[in-house]
């Protein structure tokens, strides 16, 4: 990526600045690109492009690349410490290679994740799941289903009053997608009944009946405000399954990846018994 002028400039300056400041100390730094060095190692301004892109202004840049110069020679010198202080490498060696595995490990699974899992899945699937496992889907606080809107006073007129009326659910969506307001029209769609707490005034909420199928109205201030319950269910209760539908499809996705990934182990463990890769001691001196 072409630097613009003000970097250059940037760069240039800096580099003058930090060759001026440190040349009684370390003389040995006459390359003008080269920023720091600390135990043999280096570092140029190359090493930075990434932190400097985007900055604009000398200060920006003079910050970052000090920052970076101060972090980076701290790192050098505690890695120094380290060595001289940790006698025990061969542990430290031993970590850095497990890790080293579990990661190639890891990315291996995701890939046969990706190439062989089936991420369709049927309504009947999720309907079969949630009643094997109701119980895991029991509500912790309650639920509402309702249609709701947070509109300007000024756009409360007999045309949105006919619209609410009668439902005319993607007439009010048009009619109000214009407009900055809160709406809620999806009559499937199960939300916690607090949230309605923060959205509509403590007046509103103390009138609302929410075991009744009720309209409500109220203007608050700047705003009015429209509320429909149309079901609500209680705390305790086994959560509807369009509620925990997301929650089923990933645990169902879970259990189909370790299907996979279990497939594929006893292949590969097959395949390399057979190649002779591996052998296996059956018998043990007691």
């Amino acid at each position: 990526m072409a630097e613009n002028n003000m970097t250059r400039y940037c760069k240039v300056i800096f580099i003058l600045n930090l060759v001026v400041s440190l040349g009684c100390q370390q003389s040995s730094i006459d390359n003008a690109d080269v920023l720091a060095q600390a135990y043999g190692a280096t570092l140029s301004m190359n090493d930075l492009d990434k932190q400097l892109t985007g900055l604009s202004t000398y200060s920006d840049s003079s910050f970052v690349i000090n920052q970076a110069v101060d972090q980076w020679l701290m790192d050098r010198i505690l890695h120094q410490e380290a060595k001289k202080k940790l006698t025990q490498t061969k542990n430290i060696d031993a970590l850095v290679e497990d890790y080293r595995n579990s990661l190639l490990i890891h990315e291996y699974e995701k890939l046969i994740i990706s190439e062989n899992l089936n991420t369709e899945i049927s309504q009947a699937e999720i309907d079969t799941f949630y009643n094997k496992f109701k119980k895991d889907f029991v509500l912790k606080e309650d639920i509402v289903r309702s249609l709701h809107i947070k509109i300007p006073k000024n756009l409360d007129n007999d045309s949105l009053k006919t619209l609410w009326k009668t439902e005319d659910l993607p007439g009010l969506k048009t009619y109000l997608s214009k407009h900055q307001t809160i709406l809620h029209l999806d009559p499937d769609f199960w939300i916690n009944k607090r949230h309605l707490s923060n959205i509509f005034p403590e007046s509103l909420i103390k009138k609302i009946n929410f075991d009744r199928t009720e309209t409500y109205s109220q203007e608050d201030g700047n705003f009015k405000f429209y509320v429909k319950i149309l079901d609500r269910k209680k705390a305790g209760e086994d959560a509807p399954v369009n509620q925990v539908k997301h929650i089923i499809q990933q645990r169902i996705l879970h259990n189909r990846s370790e299907r996979v990934l279990k497939k594929k182990r006893k292949e590969l463990f097959n395949k390399s018994i057979e190649n002779k890769n591996i052998s296996i001691k059956t018998k043990y001196d007691s």
